[in-house]
């Protein structure tokens, strides 16, 4: 028998053993970033949740006894931490692909748990806008109020929390929903309904959502931010009712060129209006001022094949159209940032 044949033969099969089992490795990483593979209990993997959007004021505590900083867009928040906004403050977290939530102005949210297979925030005060897609079957997903505990399944919903009363929106869905004093009372919140709690008492029956609210929190959850949005030191400003650009932006966005010139990223440009007025016209005037700021763009040099753009009118409010200071806010342009 001939050694060195037998020895490349062990050489071959160990090397065709250790490409298999990095292959393997790979295959495996690349599954489980897509979300495709889990590891069950007890082999917890965290996944920190990303902030996407904030504007105004917007502040996060790491734990107990750190102290309060204000939050940027790209942070990754912990478990154990909370978040806060303050009059102004609106601010979008994501936690996987299907699963992200926003709080609006004097909010407060504490991230209890976060790991691959459960998600457990609570709601002090103020309104949580969220959604939430199971990604495999054992994932859980949970929110509490000063009076409530929502059980949830995959769904989207909406929560107001005013001192010890909390009011409960389901838009899709079904969710249990019940006071921690009141265990044996619960109620199933399904498809466009709503249900309100108190301290003392368990919730109420749910009743259904008028079509005004429908389209009032199908606005609200739709606007939320999936992607990092790049911010610019002060909002793009246009002549009245027109897409041309101000003198004072056109320095905005030369300075933004010249901080997005060397990526290689692409950037989605999204132009929005207030809701108000006709609802073609709020199109069409979004779409062309997000066409003039990618024309600048490319004028500095920037590849119009890293650009595109959309209009969205007035269907992704931020903050409300019934004051002045609501619509200013909602006539906006964003840079989405796609990886």
């Amino acid at each position: 028998m001939d050694i060195t044949n037998i020895k490349r033969s062990v050489i071959i099969g160990m090397s065709i053993v250790f490409v298999a089992f990095m292959i393997f490795i790979l295959v495996t990483a690349l599954m489980f970033q897509k979300h495709d593979v889990a590891f069950t209990s007890p082999v917890i993997v965290r996944k920190n949740p990303t902030v996407t959007y904030a504007d105004g004021e917007t502040l996060y505590l790491k734990n107990k006894s750190s102290s309060w900083k204000t939050i940027e867009i790209g942070d990754v928040l912990k478990e154990g931490g909370a978040v806060k906004t303050g009059t102004d403050g609106v601010l979008d977290i994501k936690f996987s692909d299907g699963t992200a939530m926003r709080i609006t102005e004097n909010s407060f949210l504490s991230i209890d748990d976060v790991s691959l297979v459960k998600v457990s925030v609570g709601l002090k005060k103020g309104r949580l806008i969220s959604k939430f897609t199971r990604m495999f079957s054992n994932q859980h997903f949970s929110v509490r109020t000063p009076s409530a505990v929502a059980g949830i399944r995959g769904t989207e919903l909406v929560f107001d929390v005013s001192g010890n009363t909390s009011e409960i929106v389901g838009m899709s869905g079904i969710t249990e929903v019940y006071n921690p004093s009141f265990p044996e009372k619960r109620v199933l919140l399904g498809f466009q309904t709503k249900t309100s709690l108190s301290d003392n008492a368990p919730p109420a029956d749910p009743v259904p959502l008028s079509p005004e609210e429908v389209s009032a929190y199908r606005k609200m959850l739709d606007s939320i931010h999936y992607n990092e949005v790049i911010v610019i030191g002060s909002p793009i400003q246009f002549k009245p009712d027109t897409a041309e650009i101000t003198e004072s932006s056109r320095k905005d966005l030369e300075k933004l060129a010249k901080k997005i010139r060397w990526h290689r990223y692409k950037i989605e440009i999204d132009g929005h209006t207030a809701d108000v007025g006709d609802s073609v016209s709020q199109y069409s005037l979004s779409l062309e001022r997000a066409k003039r700021i990618r024309d600048f763009l490319v004028s500095q040099k920037i590849s119009r094949k890293r650009l595109s753009v959309r209009g969205y009118g007035g269907s992704k409010p931020i903050a409300s159209n019934a004051t002045p200071e609501g619509r200013a806010k909602n006539r906006r342009v964003e840079f989405i940032i796609r990886k």
